[in-house]
């Protein structure tokens, strides 16, 4: 349940209008980005096949998720993310993700590459042929952000997340690497 309130409120706080002077005075600048993802994890959701030597592999090009970094400092930043998969297979399989990650970044200095540490939490769930299931993930990140133009930014993360699922019960370990690109506000 606490969960789904953060994840709320960082929604919230991603989408809601702010009048310029308070939105200068708490949000410093604002990092809008894409990612795509390499996951190797022990089952799959919608899946009793959980086996901890039998991983599976997942490649999620060209996008993985959307997020908004929020920087209410030059270290300090929120990002709420969100992501959806479709598969097509003989009965569709559709997925879902709404997360929430603190990033805290290790330098201000935005002209050279930063590296960064996240701690996470998200929402997955999946659909189909007539079945659901979600789960919740906590995990944390680490990675770096390497300038390219003047506000533009390449930025790649190793991660590692315990999902605990709602139907089987087992948890299911995520190790992933994600890639993408950002642009700043300013």
């Amino acid at each position: 349940m606490i969960h789904r309130r953060l994840l709320l409120l960082s929604l919230i706080v991603g989408v809601t209008p702010l009048g310029r002077s308070q939105a200068q005075s708490s949000v410093k600048r604002i990092e809008f980005g894409v990612d795509a993802a390499l996951q190797h994890q022990t089952a799959e959701l919608l899946s009793a096949d959980v086996s901890s030597s039998g991983w599976k592999t997942v490649f999620t090009l060209p996008l993985q998720q959307l997020r908004v970094g929020l920087f209410f400092s030059d270290r300090l930043s929120i990002e709420p993310s969100a992501g959806l998969r479709y598969a097509s297979t003989n009965e569709g399989l559709a997925r879902y993700s709404v997360g929430l990650g603190v990033l805290y970044h290790f330098s201000s200095d935005t002209a050279k590459a930063t590296f960064y540490v996240r701690p996470l939490i998200e929402t997955v769930g999946a659909r189909g042929g007539g079945d659901t299931e979600r789960a919740t993930s906590l995990g944390v990140g680490v990675g770096v952000k390497t300038p390219i133009a003047s506000r533009l930014v390449f930025r790649m993360e190793t991660n590692y997340a315990r999902q605990r699922r709602t139907r089987y019960g087992t948890p299911v370990q995520v190790l992933g690497v994600t890639f993408g690109l950002s642009l700043f506000s300013r």
